[in-house]
């Protein structure tokens, strides 16, 4: 019997399955490997309507999410966490899959374009990194946007992603002009000294 086998009877509803991810996750690195099992659990059956519902997102214009746009931005939210976990076992193509999906399910969210940005680094494909951001500038959410915030209902120019993704092609081409290649930590096993 498998570790999610083992916990089906314990995590029979999708509010338990998701607060055990979350449980996993905060538990910090020792516990990827139960992070990813747990969030693999939780995206694959029902989503956890509360995680969602009644939250207070809105876009720039100052509409408010519908439905499905909350339950995008949660599931997305939760492909992050795997891809972080994937990263952190050094699985870089699920941590791509992952990110992948993220951008899929919230395409205005700069985060997420950055992150696989990084991901393609850590794979050495750097020419990947800074030709993947800069398809970003053709994106709308690329140009500064005009915004109303919530709830004073006070306009302001919305630049974030603009800045973000720009910041990140300079390092991305300053690690390439480096010649910058990405080498992951020797796992220290318990008990042994490492090499000094």
């Amino acid at each position: 019997m498998g570790f999610l086998e083992s916990l089906a009877h314990i995590m029979d509803t999708p509010k338990k399955r998701y607060l055990a991810a979350l449980k996993w996750e905060s538990a910090g690195a020792k516990y990827r490997k139960q992070t990813i099992k747990a969030y693999l659990a939780y995206l694959n059956g029902e989503i956890y309507e509360k995680a969602y519902k009644g939250r207070l997102h809105s876009h720039c214009s100052g509409t408010p999410y519908t439905m499905e746009e909350e339950i995008n931005l949660h599931v997305a939210r939760c492909y992050s966490a795997l891809a972080k976990a994937y990263e952190g076992e050094y699985d870089f193509d699920r941590a791509v899959d992952c990110l992948k999906r993220c951008i899929q399910l919230i395409p205005s969210i700069s985060t997420y374009y950055i992150l696989l940005s990084l991901i393609y680094i850590k794979k050495n494909e750097i020419d990947t990194a800074i030709d993947f951001l800069k398809s970003t500038r053709n994106l709308p959410y690329y140009k500064p946007q005009k915004c109303i915030s919530w709830p004073d209902e006070e306009t302001f120019i919305d630049d974030d992603f603009y800045r973000s993704i720009e910041c990140f092609i300079k390092e991305a081409v300053e690690k390439k002009t480096r010649g910058y290649v990405y080498r992951p930590r020797k796992k220290i096993i318990p008990g042994q000294r490492p090499n000094t």
